[in-house]
């Protein structure tokens, strides 16, 4: 059978995508942890394990965060440094291996 090249036909975006799937890597974008955001907890839990721990990008009301100035990471458990205020809205991005 003859291998047929659509990659040029992909945009930029597209091509990253597939090779990540093709790759076994899927991403979060604008994900939102579980927890509440009462001014007083800190520990929020992610959906999956980010893989690797580096990919994960925490955004508090659109700023970025520092790993260990401003959360830490434990597989799952996402642990902030400072409580976020009410109404606050927390969000991270990373990727993951569905396996």
């Amino acid at each position: 059978m003859a291998r047929v090249d659509v990659i040029t036909q992909l945009t930029s975006d597209e091509i990253l995508v597939t090779q990540a799937i093709a790759n076994g890597t899927y991403f979060i974008e604008g994900g939102v942890p579980t927890g509440t955001i009462d001014g007083a907890n800190v520990v929020f839990t992610l959906a999956s394990n980010p893989s690797p721990d580096s990919s994960l990008s925490v955004y508090l009301n659109g700023s970025r965060l520092k790993l260990t100035e401003d959360y830490t990471l434990s597989g799952v458990t996402l642990t902030m440094v400072v409580a976020p205020d009410v109404g606050s809205i927390l969000q991270v991005d990373y990727r993951f291996s569905p396996v």
